[in-house]
């Protein structure tokens, strides 16, 4: 717990918890010089504690208002904070934010990067697999012969079933899951620009992308095994 020191009346206060239902946003408090980067977002105190500090100096009033639905609150004092915020270091005799308008700005720059992203994943999701399609098939006629072979020696269908999954499985599940483990650190790193949790964005992406390659891997399997078992019948 912190220890804050009130130069002007020479008190000390100690934290004795957090509170959840007074939010007090950075941009709308003094800079404190005191003040380290990220660790201070306001106190709350007694009436009676808060009389006795702002009696001899001038003290800023700040009000605000819970909202279930926030988002309907965009464009709520649109001339105040035309973009959502007016920062207390702006000059402006106020300081002030919106949830709303700054909700759908988040979403919007969200979006378009969920969009480009989404793009450049799809290119090298498509690169990738024409890649292992074209990979298989160029060695297609050395796989037949080495499953003739191997079913000269008592290779059953089943066995074959088994040993062509595994391999195809190696090829395309340990790139995505690698994958899908960076975009999760990815993702987490991206999470701390937003106020707002975007953990099911990142779960609906990954879930598209992991279920069109196991689509795309039972595609290939089955047109694979079906070009292997033409040399083995």
């Amino acid at each position: 717990m912190e220890v804050y020191t009130l130069a002007e009346e020479r008190l000390q206060l100690r934290e004795i918890g957090y509170t959840s239902r007074v939010p007090v946003p950075e941009h709308v408090l003094r800079e404190m010089k005191w003040k380290r980067e990220g660790d201070f977002s306001g106190l709350v105190v007694s009436d009676r504690l808060f009389d006795r500090v702002a009696s001899p100096v001038s003290v800023d009033r700040y009000t605000g208002f819970y909202v279930d639905d926030f988002e309907r609150t965009l464009g709520l004092g649109e001339r105040l904070a035309p973009r959502g915020e007016v920062r207390y270091d702006a000059g402006q005799p106020y300081a002030m934010t919106v949830s709303g308008t700054l909700y759908v700005t988040q979403m919007t720059s969200y979006r378009a990067m969920l969009f480009a992203a989404l793009l450049v994943g799809t290119v090298f999701f498509i690169a990738a697999g024409s890649f292992l399609y074209f990979r298989l098939y160029a060695d297609l006629d050395y796989d037949r012969r080495q499953y003739d072979t191997i079913a000269k020696m008592g290779l059953t269908d089943r066995e074959l079933n088994r040993i062509v999954t595994g391999q195809l499985a190696m090829l395309f599940f340990v790139p995505i899951l690698l994958a899908a483990l960076h975009s999760i650190f990815a993702f987490m790193a991206l999470q701390s620009f937003y106020y707002l949790s975007i953990a099911w964005e990142m779960g609906a992406v990954l879930a598209c992308f992991v279920t069109a390659q196991v689509a795309y891997f039972f595609f290939i399997r089955y047109n694979y095994l079906r070009n292997v078992r033409k040399t083995l019948i």
